[in-house]
């Protein structure tokens, strides 16, 4: 239990979103104790989290006997982190069966003179390739753009995620958009971009171009949502690494995205009734029997 609970650099590891945990102010006399009074303290989502977090805490602390060497409390989130969201990815149904319907999270309304900008990546570990997807919606729910790319060279879920975000900051800086708010359902990279560390990882160099993209906006925001608030990036994601990708499409949405943006818009008429929010009458929502004409997106 000393080896989890007590030494300060494995309490860095603990205080990584999105666990936030001061584990050594939980007192206890076995490990078994420790480990219930901490899930105590979880959320339902966070459960699994932790218990990644304990295996790979363990994992290092064995390298570092065996083969010696240094412990990079970074490097031990990340990994299992990653190998989480793979999880989770391929198993969709797993991951998410248990949680209760009702308190799934929606699409929301972005503040009134912001911009959404939704970004996800896929990832397939068994090809190294996947796709990125980015959505954009005004405040009233009006579709914006959308844009997604194959990528045939990636190191991991983590890795897409990044791509993605990137992706979603160029896409509004070459429109002009100076205020957003981007959100992505991988915490590690919301973390990572709104309180950066140094690291050594293999997505270090895209992060620090994120960050410098991040200085060119009046107004940003990079939030945490559930992967059911953000559907429709989800699939422009998982379609591009079928192939079937979109160079830009601006103000009119594919045809294939139906179902998922209009599903979203009518939930997030629903959320915003009574808490001050405009929400946008059934015109308002988006004709996308027509697909616009594409453009390219600048590197």
């Amino acid at each position: 239990m000393h080896v989890f609970k007590n030494f300060s650099v494995i309490a860095c590891c603990w205080l990584y979103r999105p666990l936030g945990l001061r584990a050594h102010n939980l007192d206890a006399n076995n490990m078994k104790d420790w480990i219930l009074g901490v899930i105590e303290k979880l959320s339902k989502q966070h459960v699994d989290v932790f218990f990644m977090q304990l295996w790979a805490i363990w994992t290092e602390r064995n390298k570092l006997v065996l083969n010696g060497g240094e412990f990079n409390p970074m490097h031990a989130v990340m990994w299992p982190l990653e190998l989480l969201h793979d999880y989770q990815s391929c198993h969709p149904l797993k991951a998410h069966s248990k949680r209760c319907k009702g308190n799934v999270a929606k699409w929301e309304f972005p503040p009134r003179g912001r911009l959404k900008v939704n970004v996800d990546g896929a990832f397939m570990s068994d090809t190294r390739s996947g796709g990125v997807g980015v959505i954009v919606w005004d405040d009233s729910g009006n579709f914006k753009a959308a844009w997604s790319r194959f990528w045939p060279h990636l190191c991991s879920a983590f890795h897409s995620e990044v791509e993605a975000c990137r992706a979603g900051l160029l896409l509004a800086i070459h429109q002009g958009w100076k205020q957003i708010e981007l959100e992505s359902d991988l915490s590690l990279l919301v973390a990572a971009l709104n309180n950066p560390v140094d690291d050594n990882s293999e997505v270090s160099r895209i992060l620090d171009d994120c960050r410098d993209y991040m200085q060119e906006f009046d107004v940003i925001r990079i939030r945490h949502v559930n992967r059911e608030a953000k559907s429709a990036a989800d699939r422009i994601a998982h379609f591009a690494w079928l192939d079937h990708t979109i160079d830009l499409n601006l103000d009119e949405a594919p045809g294939f995205l139906q179902d998922v943006l209009y599903d979203d818009n009518c939930n997030a008429i629903k959320h915003a009734r009574g808490q001050g929010i405009t929400s946008p009458s059934m015109r308002q929502i988006i004709n996308i029997n027509n697909i616009g004409v594409g453009m390219s997106l600048p590197a």
